[in-house]
């Protein structure tokens, strides 16, 4: 993430593929760019390297980078809301993504073509893309896509008054994002102690030698040469103790944030369960537009765990956003038994300030249920 860095290294490898002529080169590092501004939230440098790469991919035929950055311009247009303009991008990276065998641009663009449907109306039209989006997720192993790809079909079917339907895909796809986390916890606090059992060994091993060694060259030199082997040994002892101690800290510290993380990311499940219920009981009492907005909500909110489940730190105003989700839920939950304010000061960059993920999260619902749940009249958080 030392994005600077990135940047500068981007924009070398442009100039060196301009003076070589090559074409090929060009059209790698402008979609990397395209990616590179799209992340770093700049929309505007995002679509110009995005249409250099379909200018330059139209000229020697690289369906999958031109894929790619119709894909990303279509991003950029759902965030601005153009509906149109996203939809034909869409439907370009389709097609190219078909022509250039690139399995993974075309399930991307089918889910996003069917996310547009589905927010322009057209239900029928938005399961069809969707159902094809979830097949070749399955084929390439693509378990978040997955998750997100039923999320966005128990939304298609809540407006198609099937709440069975609904109800069965998302809890299908909260089971996959469960699962996904568990897996990727799991492998990542395993690839930790193996990491440091292995250098626990060769340490070892190295010691052994060491001494080994000096203990042959002690044999063949006087006293005054041993005496200074001895010394060197256990100044070696000493430094090497304080580096073993220090890497065994490093690591050490290195499994803690791990699973400070996977606690960190782990929601609630009380608070799971109990939103799955509660959206099942506003479909039973027919009070369609409380459960259409607590199913949107709580789609939007679980993607947003998903997406962050693998950053240790992020900003400010992806933290915000998480928060306001989950207390807009709380208040549906809790027939508005609380009000919430959230206040920022002017000097805090919330872009460009991190801290770590869903910190505030466990703090207001603590809040929430031993504070103002508890309260006869109505609470502020």
């Amino acid at each position: 993430e030392q994005y600077p860095k990135s940047r500068a290294a981007f924009f070398q490898a442009l100039h060196l593929a301009e003076r070589r002529g090559d074409l090929n080169g060009k059209v790698h590092v402008s979609h990397n760019l395209t990616e590179f501004f799209q992340q770093n939230n700049q929309p505007d440098s995002a679509r110009i390297f995005g249409q250099m790469t379909l200018d330059l991919g139209s000229q020697i035929g690289d369906y999958v980078r031109m894929a790619g950055a119709h894909l990303v311009l279509a991003d950029l247009d759902m965030a601005e809301e153009q509906w149109r303009a996203a939809e034909a991008h869409t439907k370009e990276a389709v097609e190219l993504a078909e022509k250039g065998g690139d399995i993974y641009s075309k399930g991307y663009g089918l889910f996003q073509w069917g996310q547009l449907k589905n927010q322009s109306g057209a239900l029928q039209a938005a399961l069809t893309y969707l159902k094809e989006a979830l097949a070749i997720f399955k084929e390439t192993s693509e378990m978040s896509w997955q998750a997100q790809a039923l999320t966005e079909m128990a939304s298609v079917y809540e407006k198609l008054n099937q709440p069975q339907l609904a109800l069965e895909v998302f809890q299908e796809s909260v089971a996959l994002q469960d699962s996904i986390k568990e897996k990727e916890h799991l492998q990542k606090i395993l690839a930790i102690e193996q990491q440091f059992t292995l250098e626990k060994k060769e340490e070892e091993i190295a010691y052994l030698a060491k001494e080994n060694n000096l203990l042959i060259a002690n044999k063949q030199k006087n006293h005054y040469i041993i005496a200074a082997l001895i010394f060197s040994l256990l100044l070696g002892a000493v430094i090497f103790m304080l580096a073993y101690r220090q890497r065994k800290l490093r690591l050490e510290k290195g499994l803690a944030e791990v699973k400070q993380k996977l606690l960190r990311q782990q929601m609630n499940p009380h608070f799971i369960f109990n939103t799955l219920n509660s959206v099942q009981n506003q479909f039973l009492k027919g009070d369609t537009e409380t459960s259409v907005l607590l199913m949107g909500k709580y789609s939007k909110l679980m993607r947003l765990v998903l997406n962050n489940s693998n950053e240790t730190f992020v900003s400010i105003y992806d933290e915000l956003e998480l928060l306001r989700l989950y207390l807009d839920l709380e208040q549906l939950r809790t027939n508005a038994k609380f009000e919430y304010i959230i206040n920022i000061s002017e000097e805090v960059d919330i872009y460009n300030t991190s801290l770590p993920s869903m910190i505030t999260q466990i703090f207001v619902e603590n809040a929430i249920w031993h504070g103002v749940a508890q309260k006869s009249e109505k609470g502020t958080i």
